[in-house]
């Protein structure tokens, strides 16, 4: 208002200059975020000083950080890793790449781009990463996950359950040669710290050594399946497997014995509650057991462990079996021989019908059948014509029976030195069962024959 009622544009031009120079003078504070990307927080990237969400491909996400719909997520959290297949950090949450853009109810969390409850309603999912599906808890990176045979999903990957000398407990798979939380598959930590639910722990604490299978958690050493709180309970549902709830916290049940002394060996309990169990008991010296190796048979407890004899090849491979070698035997993942297949029916020196007319093989040594031999002549219920107005049927043996002259009945050679047997009857002429219908033939001294072609 007041630059319009100045009198002249000069007086006017020098007041605007003077509000400008006031608006600089006051505001003339940086009001810059950043100057470069690592000024900037989370995914953000720096541009014209400013922090801005990057979005991909438009540009390059930086080192760390994977694209993901179009946007830039860090490949870790800054808390922990995210070592699953396909893991990236949403909000400090390590979550399948799927899961980037689907957002769930606050008691439900999402695995392969769909929102399942966090816990079960017969238990809670007390490890991270894990929520329920099917009433069952699983790794969010392991849903829609097929492993094949004798194989299970850990973080999104698939492993043995089992090490070659070394039976892993329930919850864990091998992973380099050991046994190791699902959650610790992929997961690498320095030279004297152990993985337990995901994250690297120091073995050992400041004020003092940590027994085996124990971590240091806030100057504490827990067992490392209890570290974050796991084994915090209501319920024995909420503990482990193995440890019940006891004033709030899972700890192993107290020892009940069923067995006076050591005799199951390869249940991986103490069934006699002296703290040995299987084969670390001496009670199970030469008892039977498991060593978790599906390539080994007689499992046998041997000066303290579990040890079996190879079954014997090499899986896939395959050998001839059977008669004469006939067939062929796979062998199986465990390293036993499959069923033989293909093997030949034919053994040698049996016999069989071929052809239509009544021959028969024989089975040589080498299980092969043999060619069609002794055929007849003609195929059962054949009928052929015979003489003028006969005919005659071939037997159940393959050979053709009498020529039937019509209403007359059959006709047999009689030697009557005529060359005519049958008078009146077919015309007078003589024939008899064989190939064709030939006249008889009756040379000079000899008796009356059938000619055969």
């Amino acid at each position: 208002m007041i630059l319009f009622l100045m009198k002249s544009e000069d007086e006017r031009a020098i007041l605007m200059a003077i509000i400008l120079a006031l608006g600089v003078a006051c505001c003339s504070g940086d009001t810059s975020e950043c100057a470069v990307d690592i000024d900037c927080p989370g995914v953000k990237t720096c541009e014209d000083g400013r922090c801005i969400i990057a979005r991909c491909p438009d540009m390059f996400c930086k080192d760390g950080y994977v694209c993901v719909e179009g946007l830039c997520y860090p490949d870790d959290c800054d808390t922990r890793p995210c070592p699953g297949l396909g893991e990236i950090c949403i909000d400090e949450v390590c979550l399948p790449s799927s899961c980037a853009d689907v957002i769930c109810p606050p008691d439900q969390a999402c695995a392969n781009g769909h929102c399942y409850p966090k816990d079960c309603q017969t238990k809670k999912c007390i490890n991270y990463g894990e929520v329920c599906i099917e009433d069952e808890c699983r790794q969010r990176t392991c849903d829609g996950v097929v492993c094949g045979a004798g194989l299970v999903c850990a973080n999104g990957y698939c492993y043995p359950p089992g090490c070659v000398d070394q039976n892993c407990d329930p919850g864990e798979i091998c992973y380099e040669d050991r046994c190791v939380e699902r959650n610790c598959a992929e997961v690498v930590c320095l030279p004297g710290q152990q993985c337990a639910n995901g994250l690297c722990w120091a073995e050992d604490c400041a004020t003092g050594d940590c027994a085996e299978g124990q971590v240091c958690e806030n100057e504490n050493c827990v067992a490392t399946e209890c570290v974050e709180g796991r084994c915090v309970c209501e319920t024995d549902a909420d503990c482990p497997q193995d440890l019940v709830c006891d004033q709030g916290n899972c700890k192993a049940a107290a020892c009940v014995p069923d067995e006076g002394q050591e005799l199951s060996c390869a249940d991986g309990r103490d069934n006699d509650c002296d703290n040995l169990a299987d084969c670390a008991d001496p009670e199970c010296e030469g008892r039977a057991c498991d060593d978790g190796n599906p390539g080994t048979i007689d499992d046998t407890c041997t000066s303290g462990n579990c040890s079996g004899s190879s079954a014997g090849c090499t899986p896939l491979d395959t050998q001839p079996c059977g008669r004469c070698n006939s067939g062929t035997e796979t062998c199986q993942p465990d390293q036993t021989w499959g069923p033989c297949q293909g093997e030949s029916g034919c053994v040698p020196g049996n016999k069989r019908g071929c052809g239509t007319k009544c021959g028969e093989q024989t089975c040589n040594d080498q299980c092969n059948w043999g060619s069609c031999q002794n055929e007849g002549t003609c195929t059962p219920n054949e009928v052929w014509s015979c003489g003028e107005c006969g005919s005659m049927t071939c037997r159940s043996d393959c050979v053709f029976g009498a020529c039937n002259c019509g209403s007359s009945g059959s006709c047999d050679i009689v030697e009557n030195g005529s060359g005519s047997t049958c008078p009146g009857v077919c015309g007078g002429s003589c024939f008899r069962y064989c190939v064709g219908t030939q006249n008889c033939d009756h040379p000079a001294g000899e008796p009356w024959q059938c000619t055969y072609q």
